[in-house]
C-alpha cells in the first residue's frame, strides 16, 4: 500500500473553492455547486495521481476524477470550523 500524506491546499482553492462555496452557502441555496471541479487538476498534480481513498497511483486518462466529502453534504451545511476541507481526492474508472 502506498502511504499517502496530507498535502497543502491547491494555491488557488480559496478564491476558487472555499470563497464561493461560502457565498452560496450563506445565500441557502438548495444544490450546492460543485466548486471542488476547479482544483481537481491541481489536486491531481500534488498528489501524483495517488489515489487517496484505495492509496494507488491512477494514471492520467484512467477514471474519471472526484473529491469525496467526508461528512455528508446534505448533513453538514456549515463551513468548517477550522476553514480545512472533509474530503478526499479519488479516481474512479468510467
Amino acid at each position: 500500500m502506498i502511504h499517502v500524506r496530507l498535502q497543502p491546499e491547491p494555491e488557488r482553492f480559496d478564491a476558487l473553492v472555499r470563497q464561493p462555496g461560502r457565498r452560496a452557502l450563506a445565500a441557502n441555496v438548495e444544490h450546492l455547486p460543485p466548486y471542488w471541479r476547479e482544483c481537481l487538476d491541481d489536486l491531481r498534480r500534488s498528489y501524483r495521481s495517488i489515489c487517496a481513498y484505495l492509496s494507488v497511483i491512477v494514471p492520467p486518462g484512467t477514471g474519471a476524477g472526484s473529491v469525496d466529502h467526508l461528512a455528508p453534504k446534505s448533513k453538514r451545511r456549515e463551513p468548517s470550523p477550522h476553514g480545512s476541507c472533509t474530503t478526499r481526492r479519488t479516481w474512479r474508472d468510467g
